[in-house]
Order: C-alpha cells, then sequence, then structure tokens
C-alpha cells in the first residue's frame, strides 16, 4: 500500500497517527504469516521516521552483521 495522500506531513500528529496505523497493519500481517507484507510495511515505517523525525534507518537487507 502506498501511504501518499494519506497524511499531512507538517502535522507531527497525523504522521504519528499514521505510524500507529502501519504497525497495526504490520503486526496484522505477520500474525497471518504474510511476512513479505509485514517486512514492506516496516520498511515503510522507518522511512517515514527517517523523513519525518530525523530517525536513522537502515533496512535490515542493508545493515553488517558481526
Amino acid at each position: 500500500k502506498s501511504i501518499k495522500g494519506k497524511f499531512n506531513p507538517d502535522d507531527p500528529n497525523q504522521i504519528s497517527k499514521l505510524i500507529e496505523t502501519l504497525e497495526i497493519e504490520m503486526f496484522e500481517a505477520a500474525k497471518d504469516l504474510n511476512f513479505e507484507e509485514a517486512a514492506k510495511i516496516r520498511d515503510e515505517i522507518g522511512l517515514i521516521k527517517e523523513f519525518n523525525f530525523g530517525i536513522n534507518y537502515i533496512e535490515p537487507t542493508k545493515r553488517i552483521s558481526n
């Protein structure tokens, strides 16, 4: 799903609500064993947090393991 048009990026309350909604969708997808969809939503949440709150997000596939 695309998040475009779902929120006003200048309103932190809307952004937080969107993240909360996406987290619920992510957990529901995982509960239904739809792990690919859950991972896509997780990555989307990470990018929203990075863009709007400056939280550094690195996609799990790009992390360096020790």
